[in-house]
């Protein structure tokens, strides 16, 4: 910044005379009055000068000026206060944002969690039927076996440890049926009474 000039404006004071032409009245300018400083002499209505100062056009009564600061500092502070409503509003709402955030990825991961356990539990479902599948298969080919095994003709077997063999195997199945029929005499679930 570059320091400001001040021109000090001097007003010649000159008697009383009403024009120049009166018999009182000196052409010359008695004294000079400064209107930047405030010790010099103030002029009256009746146009003599007097003691006091002159009042700067310039200066405001003190209640204006502290009228104007009080208004200044209210619209400071307005500012300030919006301007940290703003910052509230903006963390509230980035806070919203998250929860929402949060609440979403909660929400997708029970999502995929559950397809994962609907998942896992048709897997389950499909194995168990599998093994079950497996399993009749199993007792239907043994169901088989043992059926050719009950309808050999023993009598065309000429080895008697080949024919002891056969009939241990036709003792073994007729005892297996015979356990299964007790169990299912005895066990509801698999048909009893």
């Amino acid at each position: 910044m570059s320091p400001t000039l001040e021109k000090k404006v001097q007003i010649p004071i000159i008697g009383t005379c009403s024009t120049p032409q009166s018999p009182n009245c000196s052409q010359i300018p008695s004294s000079f009055v400064s209107l930047d400083s405030d010790d010099t002499p103030c002029i009256t209505p009746s146009g003599t000068p007097s003691g006091g100062s002159v009042d700067s056009p310039r200066k405001r009564p003190a209640g204006k000026r502290k009228e104007k600061e009080a208004i200044r500092k209210s619209k400071i502070q307005e500012a300030k206060d919006t301007k940290f409503c703003n910052l509230l509003e903006q963390f509230i709402k980035s806070v919203v944002e998250k929860d929402a955030s949060k609440a979403a990825k909660d929400a997708l991961k029970a999502e995929k969690f559950a397809k994962k356990t609907e998942l896992e539990e048709r897997k389950v479902k499909a194995m168990e039927e599998m093994a079950s599948i497996e399993r009749r298969e199993i007792e239907r080919k043994e169901k088989e076996t043992e059926m050719q095994i009950m309808n050999m003709n023993l009598s065309e077997i000429d080895d008697p440890r080949q024919k002891a063999y056969y009939n241990q195997l036709k003792n073994d199945i007729i005892s297996k049926m015979l356990a299964r029929q007790d169990a299912q005499d005895y066990d509801p679930s698999l048909g009893g009474s």
